[in-house]
């Protein structure tokens, strides 16, 4: 990369130097479009990444949603979360197909109003105890027909049946 003032070229050390110091900017504006196209590219590469290295399994059965995350490449037992789908709030997003699960309220209790933020007290958050816990299934093959399938079993009054806690089945 040419330098404008000295007219000199720059070396792998000055350009780390000035990507450290001067941020994104400097580094995308003397690489053109690349620049862009090559931190989009990074992006997406570590989302790849991330999906199918540490591997999220869901469960689904009737008034039931299990979540199952493995660590590494699916090693070792999986961290999983039960969700009662009769008694918590859910929201579906079909546009990101993304999925909130509120935590469980009494009956004819009012949603929490938000809150100031910790660092930040210009953004509002939602107060402690009252965060959902969100998942994307957006990378998921039947996205569509999963989140269809969670509405229906928070709405279901079939029994759910017995399932062992720690393994998936099926």
């Amino acid at each position: 990369m040419r330098c404008s003032r000295c007219r000199t070229q720059r070396s792998g050390p000055a350009l780390r130097a000035q990507f450290l110091f001067g941020g994104w900017g400097p580094l995308l504006q003397n690489s053109g479009g690349f620049g862009y196209g090559g931190v989009g590219f990074a992006l997406f590469c570590g989302a790849i990444i991330a999906e199918f290295c540490f591997p999220v399994y869901i469960r689904l059965a009737p008034g039931q949603l299990d979540i199952f995350r493995y660590d590494f490449l699916g090693s070792g037992k999986p961290a999983v979360k039960t969700y009662d789908l009769r008694t918590i709030g859910l929201c579906v997003d079909l546009g990101g197909y993304t999925v909130a699960l509120e935590p469980p309220r009494p009956p004819g209790e009012p949603i929490p109003e938000f809150v100031p933020g910790k660092k930040i007290t210009h953004l509002k958050t939602h107060p402690e105890g009252h965060v959902p816990d969100y998942f994307n299934l957006a990378l998921t093959k039947n996205r569509t027909q999963l989140c269809q399938q969670i509405v229906q079993a928070a709405r279901t009054d079939q029994p759910t049946p017995p399932l062992p806690k720690d393994q998936l089945v099926g």
